[in-house]
């Protein structure tokens, strides 16, 4: 009888963590620890998850060496950003060396996504239904289902449950800016929303828009902050931003569980893909395996067409 009291009153507890992390809290439960799963990274050198305070986190974002996705140097994209969440109801405020004007409570409820990689993360944890604003194409998109959701924002007047097209980030600043836009109602409910979220970069790189950029004085049009995972050197740094997504809904022990299952068929693959090589025989030296990818202009970014995946130069 005891033990069924324990199992239960350990499932009770567990639950109320769950639903602590999906609910708003008050002021007075600020210091009371709702993240009790934390991200275990150890491959990815392009973010990190902190927790600063028992109801907010912090996500770090690296580009130590100070250049764009094309290699390129830029501006103010060295060295280290750190993005200060808290839970909705917490009344903590960021720390010092917190990003400035950057200002989003968690879970998040709207995102805006730059990247069809981006939908792909966010159906891993079942949270597609939180994209309010799709920049690109959606003739990039796979999922059906997600395009059928889809409108063209500039034309198209917003009912419901369905997803704001715009064709690149300078058309969706425009449409923020504009007083008389057809999507007015559901722009200005999307900015009004402190749980709303940009993934980017927005205002840089990938023809982002500088009317995005936080400065000091908040004046972005929206919170955002960079996704940087084609920055990574690894596939299972790569697999580790499950838990960067995880960490935007407090699902931190789901985003794990999937980093893990991963990295268990990765490491599958590459000890087969390993004793294969090693007991191949060429007649001459073994070939150099060399992965490489392909960066459209779309933007007039002048890309250098095909760029190295690994040390392959």
């Amino acid at each position: 009888m005891r033990t069924r009291v324990a199992v239960v009153l350990t499932f009770l507890g567990i639950l109320g963590s769950v639903l602590a992390q999906q609910q708003c809290i008050t002021s007075a439960e600020s210091d009371d620890d709702i993240f009790e799963v934390k991200p275990e990274q150890e491959f990815s050198t392009v973010f990190k998850v902190f927790y600063p305070g028992d109801s907010t986190k912090s996500i770090s974002i690296y580009n130590a060496d100070g250049t764009d996705l094309y290699g390129e140097a830029q501006d103010g994209i060295g060295g280290e950003r750190k993005f200060f969440f808290r839970q909705c109801g917490s009344d903590l405020q960021p720390p010092s060396d917190a990003f400035p004007g950057f200002n989003v409570e968690l879970p998040v409820e709207y995102i805006v996504v730059s990247s069809t990689t981006q939908i792909g993360q966010l159906m891993v944890l079942n949270k597609i239904d939180t994209v309010a604003v799709y920049i690109g194409n959606v003739e990039w998109v796979t999922d059906q289902c997600f395009a059928d959701r889809t409108i063209d924002a500039t034309e198209v007047q917003y009912t419901s449950d369905q997803i704001l097209v715009y064709k690149d980030q300078t058309a969706f600043a425009d449409a923020l800016e504009d007083p008389l836009n057809i999507n007015r109602a559901r722009l200005d409910e999307l900015l009004g929303s402190k749980r709303m979220l940009g993934l980017g970069p927005l205002g840089e790189g990938w023809g982002g828009d500088e009317r995005f950029v936080t400065n000091e004085d908040q004046s972005g049009l929206i919170p955002h902050i960079p996704v940087y995972a084609s920055k990574e050197k690894s596939g299972k740094a790569i697999f580790e931003w499950n838990e960067f997504y995880g960490a935007l809904f407090n699902l931190e022990k789901e985003s794990r569980r999937v980093t893990l299952i991963k990295e268990k068929r990765w490491d599958c693959i590459a000890n087969k893909v390993e004793k294969k090589w090693n007991e191949a025989i060429f007649e001459d030296a073994k070939p150099k395996v060399c992965w490489a990818y392909y960066l459209a202009d779309d933007y007039g970014y002048g890309s250098p067409g095909w760029v190295w995946g690994n040390q392959c130069q």
